[in-house]
């Protein structure tokens, strides 16, 4: 979207590999046990459900906004250690009714994984744990997207996906796993707290009133 392409030519491109790299995440984790595994049907109900809005409404039109304000503000909720305390406490008392929200966040945006990842970092503090729940729900966003998109007749956006996937595979095999291992949860947590804020920075440029008050 950064660089110009329509929504669904994103998703073409990026959701092979994101089912890849979902299922090697889970398949290297599979002795790590998470709680939210029966959520799955709420879940793809939740992405159908995005996927209409965005059809049907003129959400893409103010989509450089809502990711603005999206990357900041989980740039903004992962800084503070009383905010994560705040919404560990919340997201254990009503983790289906996340799992919903942000399916639906993501049928339309895309960007359900930003508040995925802050949600499994808050409920799980070990690495690998936090890293399995968000493959798994990942790889389920994934998949009903792929789904919905087939049967909508544009299946044909990923084939262009295809052909990165074993550049995906690699890179993840060469650097990803790897830094990942390396790194410890304060680390991590840092380095994705940047992330958010530089992106939140990127999507901001494509806002046109920005362009207009400069102009």
């Amino acid at each position: 979207l950064l660089l110009g392409f329509e929504y669904k030519d994103v998703l073409g491109i990026l959701l092979p590999s994101s089912v890849f790299i979902s299922f090697l995440q889970i398949r290297e984790n599979k002795e790590k046990k998470i709680s939210e595994t029966s959520f799955f049907p709420f879940v793809i109900a939740g992405i159908l459900l995005g996927f209409t809005i965005l059809f049907f409404t003129k959400v893409p039109a103010v989509m450089p906004t809502i990711m603005t304000f999206s990357m900041l503000l989980i740039g903004a909720l992962r800084t503070s250690s009383s905010v994560r305390a705040l919404f560990a406490n919340a997201f254990n008392k009503s983790r289906l009714i996340f799992h919903i929200t942000n399916a639906i966040f993501h049928g339309f945006t895309n960007l359900g994984g930003t508040f995925l990842s802050f949600y499994s970092t808050v409920i799980y503090t070990e690495n690998r744990k936090a890293l399995k729940c968000t493959a798994f729900f990942y790889l389920i966003y994934a998949l009903a997207q792929i789904t919905f998109l087939t049967l909508v007749g544009h299946g044909n956006v990923f084939l262009q996906g295809l052909i990165y996937v074993p550049v995906t595979a690699l890179l993840y095999w060469s650097f990803g796993q790897r830094t990942f291992l390396l790194l410890t949860t304060k680390q991590f947590d840092n380095l994705a707290t940047l992330f958010f804020f530089f992106a939140a920075v990127g999507f901001a440029i494509r806002i046109p009133a920005i362009w207009e008050y400069i102009g």
